[in-house]
């Protein structure tokens, strides 16, 4: 179901009387600032952890934000409750939350869609992935910032639907695979979950201190790694990324290797268990 009544700027529109669609933002503002957020039940998975990752990236990007996104958090999370209500989303909900500034004033546009499932839940086909020859991600202090790929990320996009891929790994300058569009990067070998370090350039992603949390608590040792190669995925045992939306999704396979699943789905029901708690 999609949003009946999006909210701008603090008030409800109709979906049908509204000439500010998502599309129309990038042609009144040179940059904006997206986010996908997951709700349930009236609750918003890892809220604050998602406002202080906005408010960071804001103020790199010296993106002025209204004064309840930038301070007043609980005046915003209502808000989103607000907009749940309204449009009948009361199961499983993503969010989109688009930030922009206009001669100085700062926007925003915030939508709703319902989701299947309330949780987050693992898919039971894996994805079909490749590695991502060229273009490569630069490593620069803004790299952990979601906003500095996205351009690399929608190359990435295109690459998948272009050459039938389900998802696409993203390779550092240096040659070390680091990421995927939207999320970060795990591997799992020998009861290790391993992932690359932000020092060598992944985004950095509400989940992912979340996954490695949810790894220690079933027993798993986390090894953070500065070189994550070709040469290590054909010897992994599991491969999955972090999704906003769904949470985790695995890799089926890379060529003609084929990978498991089994730690994917401890995990996820893991983290559902760590989202309860703290949301």
């Amino acid at each position: 179901m999609e949003t009946h009544f999006p909210i701008l700027d603090g008030k409800f529109i109709e979906k049908g009387k509204s000439v500010l669609l998502q599309g129309a933002i990038s042609s009144i503002s040179h940059f904006s600032l997206e986010y996908v957020l997951r709700a349930s039940e009236n609750n918003v998975f890892f809220f604050k952890e998602h406002m202080a990752l906005i408010v960071r990236e804001a103020s790199f990007f010296r993106m002025p934000l209204p004064v309840h996104i930038q301070e007043q958090h609980a005046v915003f999370f209502r808000e989103l409750q607000r907009l749940l209500n309204k449009n009948k989303l009361f199961g499983g909900a993503k969010i989109l939350l688009t930030i922009w500034s206009e001669n100085g004033k700062p926007h925003y546009f915030i939508q709703a869609f319902e989701v299947e499932s309330p949780v987050y839940k693992l898919s039971d086909r894996g994805a079909l992935f490749h590695v991502l020859e060229l273009p490569v991600k630069s490593v620069h202090p803004a790299s952990v910032l979601p906003s500095f790929s996205s351009q690399l990320w929608k190359v990435g996009e295109v690459f998948c639907r272009e050459n039938g891929f389900d998802q696409c790994l993203i390779q550092s300058q240096f040659e070390n695979i680091i990421e995927v569009p939207y999320g970060n990067l795990f591997v799992l070998k020998e009861n290790k979950l391993i992932t690359p370090d932000l020092k060598v350039g992944p985004v950095h992603m509400v989940l992912r201190e979340k996954v490695m949390k949810a790894g220690e608590n079933i027993g798993l040792e986390i090894v953070i790694s500065e070189h994550l190669s070709r040469d290590m995925l054909l010897e992994t045992e599991e491969i999955f990324w972090t999704d906003n939306v769904y949470g985790l999704q695995w890799g089926m396979g890379w060529k003609d290797r084929r990978f498991f699943c089994r730690y994917s789905r401890l995990l996820i029901n893991e983290l559902n268990r760590i989202a309860k708690k703290e949301s």
